[in-house]
């Protein structure tokens, strides 16, 4: 087990606190006259080679490499040095889509409401540029294919703390209830692909108190073409369900089972009774549903 060290005392590079090695990140301070490689305000504008010889600077194997820090607040605390990747507004949610398997722009936005394309843009620049994503071209056409490299993906343990924290400490305020974003999360990251009929199921979602542009959405259950509608896609619908947005999320989330839900009348479905038995099978639920359970 690597040596504890307290916070803001320096680690040697290669050694580590905790389980994993630690990923040494240049820090430069700002003096008279500043490093070649930093402009005033702190941004990188060339990378300094590693040891492989990369730009990145990212050594393979564990070794000691260097990840030049891109901000003005450059530290020895290892925590502060990885803050200045990672604490930038919209870039855990984007990590957590790379993790999630998305790949293509579209994905990754998809899974952020809210966030423009234009800082999406910025973000995932940023993220290349310190090694955390490398991008491919997109064999289908336009665009690229995003992937986290070595560095990106030693994030996953990073990103479930966080939402292990989240889920202990954080409750639900109406903001964060909107259905279109449990809906997307079920379809593109939850769908348990081996539970669903081998035909193509819709069902038709309404939430009522919500207006009718957000509260009316459409599910296709279609093995590897399932997708979220905002308008009627035009196929027979089976399921009707009626839910309160809380309800959904709380499921989701794990925080109450279905059973309960239909018992309290929060969530309702109409249909085939054994499509209607089958629909919350469809979905894995969200980790966060695992630490209630743990909790509990």
């Amino acid at each position: 087990m690597a040596p504890e060290a307290p916070l803001g005392v320096p680690v040697p590079l290669g050694t580590g606190v905790g389980r994993r090695p630690q990923l040494g990140l240049v820090a430069r301070h700002h003096g008279p006259s500043l490093p070649p490689s930093l402009d005033a305000g702190g941004e990188i504008l060339h990378a300094a080679p590693g040891p492989d010889g990369t730009e990145s600077g990212l050594a393979g194997g564990g070794a000691a490499g260097t990840l030049l820090a891109c901000g003005p607040t450059a530290s020895t605390c290892p925590i502060a040095r990885a803050s200045e990747v990672l604490a930038e507004r919209w870039t855990p949610i984007i990590l957590r889509n790379l993790l999630l398997g998305s790949t293509t722009f579209s994905e990754i936005a998809a899974g952020a409401p809210g966030l423009s394309r234009t800082l999406l843009t910025t973000r995932l620049r940023q993220l290349e540029r310190v090694g955390v994503v490398r991008t491919s071209p997109n064999p289908s056409g336009r665009g690229s294919h995003y992937h986290l490299t070595d560095a990106g993906r030693d994030l996953a343990d990073v990103m479930e703390a966080l939402g292990t924290w989240g889920e202990r400490w954080m409750e639900l305020a109406p903001e964060h209830l909107d259905p279109g974003v449990v809906l997307h999360s079920w379809v593109s990251w939850y769908l348990a692909t081996e539970c669903l009929p081998e035909r193509r199921v819709v069902a038709h979602f309404q939430f009522p108190g919500l207006p009718k542009k957000g509260g009316e959405l459409w599910i296709i259950f279609d093995g590897e073409r399932s997708e979220v509608c905002r308008k009627d896609p035009g196929f027979e619908v089976e399921l009707f369900v009626r839910a309160e947005p809380a309800a959904l999320a709380e499921w989701h989330l794990g925080r109450i089972e279905w059973t309960d839900a239909l018992q309290a009348e929060r969530i309702r479905v109409l249909g085939p009774s054994v499509l209607a038995r089958a629909l919350p099978t469809w979905n894995r639920r969200s980790p966060a549903a695992q630490v209630r359970r743990a909790a509990g």
